[in-house]
């Protein structure tokens, strides 16, 4: 039986994540980006775990609330300028993984 929670460590929860933030910054949308932020945080925790991405993992489900109180409080700049590092970060990540030998996403 295959358990349903390890579907939210992986990359399909990943890309929904940042689709929403996306989305929710230039749709002024502030319950998308809490929402990414909920679905990054699994992500995000087990970054956390490595040495080399332990602090760093931790600010993205953080960027994303508060560029969600951002667009509540129409500050759409600010908002883009905390979604956008998130994205950066995340997609950064994606062509790290990518670009190993044998890699299967």
């Amino acid at each position: 039986m295959t358990n349903w929670w390890v579907f939210l460590l992986g990359w399909p929860t990943l890309l929904v994540a940042l689709a929403l933030s996306v989305f929710g910054t230039f749709r002024n949308r502030p319950w998308n980006l809490y929402t990414a932020a909920i679905l990054i945080l699994p992500v995000s925790l087990y970054l956390a775990a490595t040495p080399r991405f332990a602090f760093v993992a931790l600010l993205a489900p953080l960027a994303l609330l508060l560029a969600g109180l951002a667009i509540k409080r129409n500050k759409i700049n600010l908002a883009i300028v905390m979604v956008l590092p998130v994205v950066l970060f995340f997609s950064w990540l994606a062509l790290i993984v990518l670009q190993e030998p044998g890699s299967h996403i």
